[in-house]
C-alpha cells in the first residue's frame, strides 16, 4: 500500500509538472476586446504570469508607447529561476502592442500598407528606435531599481528581410549595447528579429533577441522568428 501511494504521488508530481510546462507554452492575450491564442516556440515559455520579478523587469525594457503582452524566455533559464539562480537571458522574446493600434480593427489591405511603409524607412525607423530605446530604457532601470544605469546602442546594422506575408513582415538587425554603472561597465551584440503581424484583426509586435557570438546567431534569430510567427 505504501509503495502503491509513493508511486501515485510520483505519477501526480509528473502530471502537475507537464501541466506547469503546457500554460507556459500556450497562453492567451486581450488585445482591444480581442483573445488571442499564442504558442511559444520549441523550448520557450511565457513567464510573466509565474513570476512578477520577471514581468517587472521586461516592462521596463518594453517602449512607453507599447503594451507588454508577454515574455518568453527559454528553458535553461526557466530551470535556473525555479531553482532560485539567476537566469542568463541570452536568448528571450518579447510580444507588444501599441496602445495606440489596440483598439483598432486593421484590414488586410491596411497591414499591407503598414508593411510598405516600413520597408521604405527601415533604416529611419531603427535609428529612432535604437536612440529612444536607450533613453527610455535607461531611465526605467534608474526609476524602478533605483540604480544608476546609463545604456548606449551603437549603429543598426540591417539584416534584412526575412519574411514576407500576407499578414506578417519581419527583419533583423544587430545592434551593440554598451551598459555602464558606477565603475563597472559591460559591451555585448545582440542580433534582434523585428515582425510586424497581423492576427485577428489586430497588429503585434514580436520581438526575438539574441546574444551575437556568430553567424548561426543570427540564423538562429531568424529561424526562431519565422517559428513564431508561423504559429500564430
Amino acid at each position: 500500500m505504501k509503495r502503491l501511494s509513493s508511486k501515485l504521488l510520483c505519477l501526480l508530481f509528473i502530471l502537475i509538472s507537464t501541466l506547469a510546462h503546457a500554460d507556459t507554452q500556450n497562453f492567451q492575450v486581450g488585445v482591444g476586446g480581442t483573445i488571442i491564442d499564442i504558442q511559444a516556440p520549441h523550448k520557450f515559455h511565457e513567464v510573466t504570469s509565474l513570476f512578477p520579478e520577471f514581468e517587472r523587469f521586461f516592462k521596463t525594457i518594453t517602449p512607453q508607447t507599447n503594451r507588454l503582452l508577454g515574455a518568453l524566455i527559454s528553458e535553461e533559464d526557466l530551470q535556473r529561476a525555479n531553482e532560485n539562480q539567476e537566469p542568463k537571458l541570452n536568448r528571450y522574446m518579447m510580444l507588444q502592442v501599441a496602445y495606440q493600434m489596440e483598439n483598432k480593427s486593421v484590414s488586410s489591405a491596411e497591414f499591407q500598407d503598414l508593411t510598405s511603409t516600413i520597408k521604405k524607412l527601415q533604416k529611419t525607423l531603427l535609428q529612432k528606435i535604437k536612440d529612444k530605446t536607450a533613453d527610455e530604457v535607461t531611465n526605467n532601470f534608474s526609476e524602478e531599481y533605483k540604480i544608476p544605469v546609463d545604456i548606449k546602442i551603437g549603429e543598426p546594422v540591417p539584416l534584412g528581410t526575412f519574411v514576407e506575408q500576407s499578414d506578417a513582415y519581419g527583419f533583423g538587425n544587430l545592434m551593440r549595447y554598451k551598459v555602464s554603472s558606477g565603475e563597472k561597465e559591460i559591451e555585448y551584440d545582440m542580433v534582434t528579429g523585428i515582425a510586424f503581424l497581423r492576427v485577428k484583426s489586430r497588429v503585434l509586435f514580436a520581438y526575438v533577441y539574441c546574444l551575437y557570438e556568430s553567424e548561426k546567431d543570427i540564423n538562429w534569430a531568424k529561424s526562431k522568428s519565422i517559428e513564431w510567427i508561423d504559429s500564430m
